[in-house]
């Protein structure tokens, strides 16, 4: 389940840049930077999570994929294509971010995490 939710680094980054959603788990913000899911049903039927302030949320991945489309209108898809390798034919996918429309021009990654950690850099530019 661990795959489900961002790398350290884009969590990271992601709170750097602003991003404070309640989440399912926590990285521990020290050397070991452990992924903690301490979610508890509480009494009235919600989750409740339990972490120190110098820990950093961990969302999974589509939490990340919203939030940037509603905050910093980036739109961001995985779209499977098919490549041929030695004659034999492999799926892969091309990861597809807009910026402001989809009828914009897309920046196109191979990798998800690369794409968002890339992203997320441009939105801290544009900050700034």
């Amino acid at each position: 389940m661990k795959e489900q939710f961002v790398t350290y680094e884009i969590a990271l980054a992601l709170k750097e840049l602003g991003f404070d959603e309640e989440c399912l788990a926590y990285f521990n913000n020290d050397k070991y930077r452990d992924l903690i899911c301490t979610c508890e049903n509480g009494m009235d039927g919600d989750f409740t999570i339990h972490h120190y302030s110098g820990d950093v949320n961990a969302p999974l991945w589509q939490q990340v994929i919203d939030w940037l489309r509603e905050n910093y209108n980036i739109y961001i898809w995985e779209q499977p294509i098919n490549s041929f390798i030695d004659d034999e034919e492999e799926l892969n996918s091309c990861i597809f971010i807009y910026q402001h429309r989809i009828t914009d021009s897309p920046n196109e990654y191979d990798d998800k995490e690369q794409a968002i950690l890339k992203e997320i850099e441009l939105c801290k530019e544009k900050k700034t």
